[in-house]
């Protein structure tokens, strides 16, 4: 498997705990998580364990895009490199996209 991008808590699960601010809350502190893009199917059981076998050259993790993003300080170079990835939605594209254009 391999990230593909960052997962953002949605509505649904602070409706879940009850917290109406629950996502912003989660967001601020930087206990995201990510979603996995499949590159050999097999199977996968609770308990398994997973380890990184390799990093990506580029240096970007899921914490620095999400750090780039939503902090007052955006890391451009890391926005820039996070529209190249391969398995980022267009959501996310579009979200880096307006970050750029409102840097000029």
């Amino acid at each position: 498997m391999e990230v593909a991008q960052p997962r953002i808590p949605c509505a649904k699960l602070a409706a879940r705990v009850e917290l109406e601010d629950f996502s912003n809350e989660f967001l601020m502190a930087g206990r995201l998580g990510y979603y996995l893009y499949t590159l050999k199917t097999g199977e996968v059981q609770a308990g398994d364990s997973m380890e990184r076998v390799r990093a990506a050259a580029h240096g970007v993790t899921v914490a620095k895009l999400c750090r780039s993003v939503f902090s007052e300080a955006h890391d451009l170079e890391v926005i820039k490199l996070a529209l190249e990835f391969p398995y980022v939605d267009e959501g996310w594209k579009k979200r880096l996209r307006a970050l750029l254009r409102k840097a000029g």
